[in-house]
């Protein structure tokens, strides 16, 4: 089985939980990422927010002011381990519901993010088999 760093995706971005949602809305699209975790100035997660989260907002506000991500994000974050097997991945998304893992080397720095395309790109790579 393979481990959570063979299938992890390794472009992280963090942002500020102040930065405003239409500025972090750009940078996603142009970086060709789905979200990000949210960490404070001294390095602390403190939240996940996506691209749907974002674009929910827009439609619900319209012209309205423009929220920062501190108000949108899902303050929610679950980390677990490179080194861990993709199976453990599956089953603390589906204990927990959560949609992205924040991956953590040894030294707990944060070094990737694992979602559920991620699984799928590796069962479509053959790199992930589940057997009956």
């Amino acid at each position: 089985m393979p481990l959570v760093r063979d299938i992890m995706s390794r472009r992280v971005i963090s942002v500020s939980p102040e930065a405003p949602i239409d500025a972090l809305s750009e940078s996603l699209t142009k970086l060709g990422i789905d979200g990000a975790p949210v960490r404070d100035e001294e390095g602390h997660f403190l939240g996940f927010v996506s691209k749907t989260d974002l674009l929910a907002v827009k439609r619900w506000l319209g012209d309205g002011p423009v929220p920062s991500v501190s108000e949108v994000m899902s303050p929610v974050v679950i980390a677990i381990a490179d080194s861990e097997d993709v199976r453990a991945a599956i089953d603390r998304m589906l204990k927990t519901g959560v949609h992205r893992l924040l991956v953590v080397d040894p030294e707990e720095q944060a070094v990737g993010i694992v979602t559920p395309m991620d699984i799928l790109h590796a069962i479509a790579r053959g790199v992930l088999r589940f057997e009956a």
